[in-house]
């Protein structure tokens, strides 16, 4: 200091610091789970995914293929869907690209499954994953394409946004119209040592490409058309109402609200129906779209508790539990459950928001009980002494964290559960 300007700069260092945006507590997602603030003021959506739907869009698979630079591609899929002959259709789809077939997928994959998958992807040198099936299939798919990439077995794996770069290419080929998995950044997996789904939750796991072709849900039987437009109802109900919510997701939402109110009736009167079958593969790939940003809420979280716990299928659990968290929720969204009784097609004029929300979750029983949904949990077997145990699970999934109104206490869950039983 003493020697002026010319000693200053013999003896002081200046350093650049770069900070992200990310790196703001209210664009940083785990801040925003942790923050005290129960809606985040900020919008930040992303959605890499390549989209092609319709009529006999199959074949457009092979140029995907081709612009992802890849030459090798492994399908998984599950045994169902390749009886019903619609593995075989991608096979001749991809011609000499096809390397090999995987098939033993559960309904609920687990990470025993993936490390199967990722050594027969390994032997055959597969650098691209085509994934025909539901959200099972594809969940296996998004974890087999982070093994695959980064080594290891798959429960290596299981994080929130650690991946640091794009993984193995994956290609989604949906058969059901319900989890939006096609271009979700979440796999869901069950780990039988932890006796629990677990997670990998990041934007590089979301899929390059979906193809929607109508085709491919058919033959889907009317029992597993409306649980799995159920769960896509569900996506779209607890995105609206998340904490997370932003206007482009409620727009998603929305829209998928209003095509499943009114084309599941029709699939389920006709199953060939390929217009109204194509309009639900668009509703739940938009409710992914809506949810894989805004994020879920109770529902799914007590959704996949009885899954794990008693095995029912998600979509059937997503479904009769819906309604009882939408009436639990109902001071802290009104406004939001409001626009879900209008996309539902009720008629709001003269109710207060209240009132038009209490309507959106019996419109949501009616069409439930129109198309044959279960409504009760005795009726997919889940016993009433285990409501207890569940309601201590679901208070502690992290879909809980979005929900409109703030979950603490395991008893009023407990209350909800025996509701939906």
């Amino acid at each position: 200091r003493e020697l002026g300007h010319a000693g200053l700069a013999e003896y002081t260092q200046i350093k650049r610091m770069h900070v992200a945006a990310f790196a703001d507590q209210e664009s940083n997602f785990t801040m925003g789970i942790l923050n005290d603030n129960l809606k985040v003021p900020f919008i930040q959506y992303l959605s890499p995914t390549l989209v092609i739907g319709g009529h006999g869009c199959l074949p457009s698979i092979a140029k995907v293929v081709t612009t992802l630079n890849c030459r090798r591609a492994l399908i998984l899929t599950d045994a169902g869907v390749r009886k019903a002959g619609l593995t075989k259709l991608v096979e001749e789809a991809l011609a000499d690209f096809c390397v090999g077939v995987f098939d033993p997928i559960a309904q609920d994959t687990d990470l025993d499954t993936v490390d199967a998958a990722v050594a027969l992807a390994r032997d055959l040198q597969a650098d691209c994953i085509v994934s025909v099936g539901g959200g099972s299939v594809i969940d296996t798919g998004n974890a087999v394409c982070v093994t695959l990439k980064n080594g290891g077995r798959a429960n290596d794996h299981i994080a929130l946004a650690r991946l640091t770069e794009p993984q193995t290419p994956h290609i989604v080929i949906p058969t059901t119209s319900g989890t939006g998995s096609e271009v979700t950044n979440v796999a869901v997996i069950k780990s039988k040592t932890a006796g629990r789904k677990v997670y990998i939750v990041d934007p590089y796991i979301v899929p390059n490409a979906a193809i929607l072709d109508p085709r491919f849900t058919m033959t889907l039987p009317p029992g597993l058309t409306v649980t799995t437009a159920m769960d896509a109802m569900t996506h779209a109900v607890e995105a609206l109402t998340s904490t997370l919510s932003n206007a482009i997701c409620d727009g998603q939402a929305l829209q998928a609200i209003r095509l499943i109110g009114e084309n599941l009736p029709k699939v389920v009167a006709d199953g060939q129906d390929e217009k109204a079958r194509g309009n639900l593969q668009v509703a739940a790939t938009t409710a992914g779209w809506a949810f894989t940003i805004a994020q879920v809420g109770l529902a799914h979280a007590m959704a996949h508790t009885v899954g794990i716990l008693h095995n029912v299928p998600h979509g059937a659990a997503c479904g009769i539990v819906l309604p009882k968290v939408m009436r639990y929720n109902v001071d802290f969204a009104a406004d939001k459950l409001a626009l879900v009784a209008q996309a539902l097609g009720v008629n709001i004029i003269g109710m207060d928001n209240r009132t038009a929300a209490l309507a959106a979750a019996a419109s949501i029983e009616t069409l439930m009980e129109k198309t044959g949904h279960p409504l009760r949990l005795r009726d997919v077997g889940v016993p009433e002494e285990g409501l207890g145990i569940c309601a201590f699970h679901a208070i502690a999934d992290a879909a809980a964290l979005f929900n409109a109104r703030p979950v603490s206490d395991p008893m009023e869950v407990l209350a909800l559960y025996q509701q939906a039983y």
